[in-house]
């Protein structure tokens, strides 16, 4: 019998002896650098080969993120990717905001999450390293490390490969590969990947007639060039571009929670009645969302009005490995275009409470230079020097016409105000409106805030494995970074000159004159509008010991003390005062860890555990400002004292030769030992405006327990056929999404379960799979988020089924 598809569910490949039993060999992985089994070293890390993808029924790459006990993927309502790792998450929707968990394609660092939305295809494995990675990184970070590592050209032969899917809501994807070797000396591989159809959103907007939205049109292309002209010399170029032009997924609007509760009592009743007037959806079904019926233009920035997605991105790299006499010498060369240009309903409803329009532009380029030992002794290292600097341009435009921070008096009032009878329509159309309430200068609609940040970052590292003795072996890193970060011209502009309006007679009272375009955030010293600009610098030392004992050649114990550091920063929000836009300051991560690593049960069990404890220092928060004109803001702050605690475990099992059980489980304690916020919807009277106390509380998007449970049975149906049948649950326990706690954005324990089945030639060489998600059509949802008025859930989607069909030709 084949046992390939089998062995390929876990970390070590199956392998069969004499006796038919089943045992696990090695996954090699690259997590410090260099090729080593991953039960081999005293590393926390999950790793995902692509045969592990399929099995899982893994659709995005990022996926993995569900399988890894620990770590969540969820999203802000921009649509931005947050990634969190033991509780260690930065929960920004600006783009220019850097994640604590850092995202490298074959090594090469992604800045800014907004960037990681790349599709994944043609995937060799992924690796999911936790905790702070302060040494060996180019990008410093506190949380951990995703490492997505693509398949390489192959040498030893041509081949090709295609797939393709079709799910219960009519999405086709389709992707594949061709190799080729043009000679001895060089191979090259064309991946591609497609993603068309899908929508499944029902707006329940009245009036909408049946709109639909979730569409996506994606297309990838990838090239990739490997060449040994020499044996001790291999040179590797990638191009890989991407488009998306996809439909932006809308939350739903679960309740209404006003911002600003020291607004007029009539215009919070005038908001609930017109988000309601226009048409809420349903709760109970996970298909219904509300947007504005037209969408939204944005003043004219975004013609078709669609909340959907125009980006595109290019990423080339080079990387050059010559083997010297007594190290490796590696050089990775990498440029990264990304372009974004896209709209959001933020809000869930049919009016604009608050939507928003990106347009950004990013590009980074990166330098590595390392030296690897490649000696049989004792001692291996590996020292390098990093470099590494990006530009981001955007301009972010947001609507809050029907909004407490940006509606003053309800039309109706400034109609009674004028004597009624319509004597309040100022602007001569027969009706009264917000339109005459901005022409009154009691409240706006559009903003645009554009800067730009330019950014630096210089490091060196040292990583060093030294065994003491057959059963002892330390681990001792250290880097040097220092980071530069600027911004400029960071201001908040007015679009149509209702906003230079309102500043003009609500705030100056007349005195200033403002006109369409101008720049309103305001230097509080000299009280004139001006653009912000800020530098700030930081030089931070981080590294690593730790301690690895190998009683036999079947268990591992290790313990490790390692230090991270991400580099502070700027928001980019809507700001009437500069005090709104100043950095907040970097954090750092002082880890503690003691793990096991046990291969049992005549090898057909792994069984993997770690204790861990965090000092955290000056966690960056997105919690509540003040603002004098926009009310509460979110801002980044620092979080004096954090601490993290918890407990993983995974075990990979053979019950017998045809069937694995894999099961992980994680415990996650992380709160705030020294923290006061503005919280959402505090009153920002004089009286009521202090920063609440928050010791104690759970930090944000940290779930206590999380479990996954997978089975998957092989089925010999003849010599030439297989056919297999397998499935897994997965749990996730109570949090709260947002600073503070406040009840309103709690979101409740769910349990997921998958099928998969399918059959599948025993060479390998075609698979038919079918599968189902969400098999029990269970309502749940993975966050929420506060958009002004509105708190919406991010929902998770209704039972969906597909088939998927694989072939390859050698």
């Amino acid at each position: 019998m084949n046992r390939k598809k089998i062995a390929a569910l876990v970390a070590p490949v199956m392998v069969s002896s004499a006796v038919h039993a089943q045992i696990l060999e090695e996954i090699v992985v690259v997590a410090q650098k260099r090729a080593q089994n991953a039960n081999d070293i005293g590393v926390s890390v999950n790793a995902f080969t692509d045969e592990h993808l399929e099995a899982l029924g893994i659709q995005e790459a990022t996926d993995v993120m569900a399988f890894t006990p620990g770590a969540t993927l969820t999203s802000s309502g921009q649509g931005i990717p947050i990634y969190t790792i033991r509780g260690i998450g930065f929960d920004d929707y600006n783009s220019n905001s850097s994640s604590t968990v850092g995202i490298n394609i074959d090594e090469v660092a992604l800045p800014y999450p907004i960037m990681t939305r790349v599709p994944q295809y043609d995937v060799e494995r992924v690796e999911v390293l936790k905790g702070p990675q302060g040494t060996l990184y180019g990008q410093n970070t506190t949380g951990g490390t995703i490492n997505f590592i693509h398949r390489k050209p192959d040498i030893s032969g041509n081949s090709v490969g295609i797939e393709t899917s079709l799910d219960s809501d009519s999405k086709i994807s389709v992707r594949g590969f061709a190799n080729g070797v043009v000679s001895d000396e060089l191979a090259v591989r064309l991946s591609f990947f497609t993603e068309q159809g899908g929508g499944w959103q029902e707006n329940a907007a009245f009036g909408s007639d049946d709109d639909d939205h979730g569409d996506q049109d994606k297309l990838a292309l990838r090239f990739q060039a490997n060449w040994v002209p020499m044996n001790n010399l291999e040179i590797n170029f990638k191009a890989d571009y991407h488009r998306d032009e996809s439909d932006n997924i809308v939350p739903q609007h679960i309740s209404y929670l006003t911002i600003n509760p020291d607004a007029d009592p009539s215009v919070l009743s005038f908001l609930e009645s017109e988000m309601t007037a226009r048409g809420l959806p349903d709760s109970g079904n996970p298909d219904a969302a509300s947007w504005n019926i037209g969408g939204n233009t944005f003043g004219g920035q975004n013609p078709d009005g669609d909340f959907d997605r125009d980006n595109d991105g290019l990423l080339l790299s080079l990387r050059v490995d010559w083997e010297l006499s007594f190290a490796t010498l590696t050089s990775l060369t990498a440029f990264n275009d990304y372009s974004r240009d896209e709209a959001n309903n933020w809000d869930g409803v049919a009016v604009s409470n608050w939507d928003s329009y990106n347009r950004t532009d990013i590009e980074m380029f990166s330098q590595e230079l390392r030296l690897t030992s490649n000696g049989t002794g004792r001692l291996q290292w590996i020292a390098g020097l990093y470099y590494a600097e990006d530009e981001v341009d955007e301009i972010s435009t947001g609507s809050g016409e029907y909004s407490s921070p940006q509606l003053f008096i309800t039309p109706g009032n400034l109609d009674a105000i004028f004597g009624g009878g319509g004597a309040g329509d100022l602007n001569g159309d027969g009706v009264v409106d917000t339109d005459d309430v901005h022409a009154a200068a009691a409240g706006f609609d559009l903003f645009s805030t554009t800067y730009r940040q330019e950014t630096s970052t210089m490091g060196a590292f040292v990583h060093t494995e030294y065994e003491l003795s057959e059963m002892f072996s330390v681990t001792a890193g250290l880097r040097y970074t220092r980071d530069e970060r600027e911004i400029i011209d960071s201001c908040t502009h007015d679009v149509d000159g209702v906003l230079a309006w309102f500043f003009q007679e609500a705030i100056f009272g007349g005195f200033a004159q403002f006109a369409q375009g101008d720049c309103l955030t305001v230097n509080p010293a000299t009280f004139v509008p001006g653009p912000f600009n800020e530098t700030i610098k930081s030089n931070n030392v981080s590294g690593k010991i730790g301690l690895d004992f190998r009683p036999n050649q079947d268990h591992l114990i290790y313990a490790n003390v390692s230090t991270g550091y991400k580099s502070g920063g700027f928001g980019a929000p809507a700001a009437a005062s500069w005090d709104s836009l100043a950095s907040y300051d970097e954090e750092e991560v002082t880890s503690y860890e003691l793990g096991i690593k046990s291969t049992l049960l005549n090898s057909s069990l792994q069984l993997n555990a770690s204790l861990y404890l965090y000092d955290y220092e000056d966690k960056q928060v997105s919690a509540f400002i003040i603002d004098p004109v926009f009310g509460s803001l979110t801002k980044i702050v620092n979080a004096p004292e954090s601490t993290v605690k918890g407990a993983e475990l995974e075990l990979n099992w053979y019950a017998n030769e045809r069937t694995l059980v894999r099961l992980t489980s994680a415990y996650l304690n992380a709160e705030y030992d020294d923290f006061a916020s503005i919280l959402f919807g505090q009153s920002l009277s004089a009286t009521n405006n202090t920063p609440i106390d928050l010791s104690g509380d759970q930090i944000q998007n940290t779930p206590e327990f999380q479990h996954n449970l997978m089975i998957h049975h092989d089925i010999p149906v003849n010599d030439r056929l297989r056919a297999f049948v397998g499935g897994d649950l997965a749990y996730s326990d109570e949090f709260n999404a947002l600073v503070g706690g406040h009840s309103a954005f709690d979101v409740d324990s769910y349990t997921v379960a998958n099928l998969r089945f399918g059959v599948a030639d025993m060479d390998e060489r075609w698979q038919l799979t079918g599968w189902v998600r969400n098999l029990t059509d269970k309502d749940y949802y993975t966050g929420a988020s506060a958009s002004n008025d509105s708190i919406v859930r991010l929902l998770g989607r209704e039972r969906t089924y597909g088939l998927s069909f694989r072939y390859t030709w050698d």
